[in-house]
């Protein structure tokens, strides 16, 4: 890596004239196109907190960044959720390791294959609990809560744990801090506002999976089917 530096501060008087600044590079070539380093993790399994390359995970599957530059990752394998820090120095925020639905403190908290991960404008985090089918919140404080979803696989509009989802996997913010859902085996995505409101806004359960575009405000004219747990744009 290259480590440039210049020959700063300059103090120049009235009327003097000004020296150009000196520049000196004390690390590696400067490269005249981008390459890639690993941020954190040594390529082998396992779950430990540590600086970069020190540190390991379990097949992470999103990252996101929250409001401050750090990385959220979602660590799919392990079942947890980690933190990069902007000195790369990795923690986990919440999961305990083990596979279950705990909500509370996200020291005691459990997941089940989490997917995605987003951070809305307060700097709450939410994540697609994949195989608890339930979209998961962890609050500012340090909470995790059931935000929307009731654990049972399915399919149902509603309010926060009273809706139904079916592996919901990619997950997207809007400006308005509407979550935008790719509820993957539903073949559907779904909205949830703010107050925890759950409703499809596109896509209806086909027995021979195919795609046709549409109106998305006429569900039975609009049929969608996710062959990837990936969502990469939303139009509303």
């Amino acid at each position: 890596m290259p480590d440039i530096s210049y020959n700063t501060p300059i103090f120049f008087d009235v009327n003097s004239s000004i020296s150009p600044l000196v520049v000196s590079n004390s690390g590696g070539l400067v490269p005249n196109a981008p390459f890639v380093t690993t941020v954190a993790g040594n390529g082998s399994f396992g779950a430990i907190d540590a600086n970069g390359v020190s540190a390991r995970f379990n097949y992470p599957t999103v990252v996101t960044l929250d409001n401050y530059g750090n990385i959220i990752v979602v660590d799919r394998s392990n079942h947890k959720i980690r933190n990069i820090d902007l000195n790369n120095e990795v923690t986990t925020i919440s999961g305990n390791g083990t596979i279950g639905s705990q909500d509370g403190l996200i020291s005691t908290s459990t997941y089940n294959y989490p997917d995605g991960a987003v951070v809305d404008s307060n700097g709450n985090i939410f994540i697609t609990d994949q195989s608890n089918h339930k979209i998961r919140k962890i609050s500012t404080t340090g909470i995790v809560s059931t935000f929307a979803g009731s654990g049972v696989a399915g399919f149902l509009d509603g309010v926060g744990v009273s809706a139904r989802f079916y592996y919901p996997a990619a997950l997207a913010i809007d400006a308005l801090d509407n979550l935008i859902i790719a509820d993957y085996s539903n073949h559907r995505i779904r909205k949830i506002t703010p107050d925890g409101n759950v409703k499809t806004i596109v896509g209806r359960i086909i027995t021979n999976p195919f795609f046709l575009d549409g109106n998305s405000s006429a569900l039975d004219k609009s049929t969608i089917f996710t062959s990837s747990s990936r969502l990469s744009h939303v139009m509303n």
